[in-house]
């Protein structure tokens, strides 16, 4: 998240152009009171980061009126994953119910 902040504060120039960037959580960054937001911007931090996802929201307590949301969600942790676990004991539960069918026909 660190890498990505660093990133915009680049890309948009914020100290020099007076935007404020503000770390909501783990997995959002938004973008207050930046003047003019350029498409080509948004493209090259998406080009650096294809899992971020950009969105734009109107917002009564910016100066510009709006603020651009960052959400960045880390695939750096496969295997902590709830759906990398479900599919884990999906598998293990049909290679034990499967074994045990074919232990059973091979008794009988």
């Amino acid at each position: 998240m660190q890498r990505l902040q660093q990133t915009i504060q680049t890309v948009f120039r914020v100290d020099e152009k007076g935007g404020r960037l503000i770390q909501r959580d783990n997995n959002t960054i938004m973008l207050y009171d930046y003047p003019f937001i350029a498409n080509g911007a948004i493209q090259l931090i998406l080009n650096q980061f294809p899992h971020a996802d950009v969105t734009t929201h109107s917002c009564s307590s910016s100066s510009s009126g709006f603020v651009v949301m960052f959400t960045y969600m880390d695939m750096g942790s496969l295997w902590l994953r709830s759906e990398t676990m479900q599919m884990v004991l999906l598998l293990l539960t049909v290679v034990i119910v499967g074994n045990s069918y074919l232990l059973e026909c091979v008794r009988a």
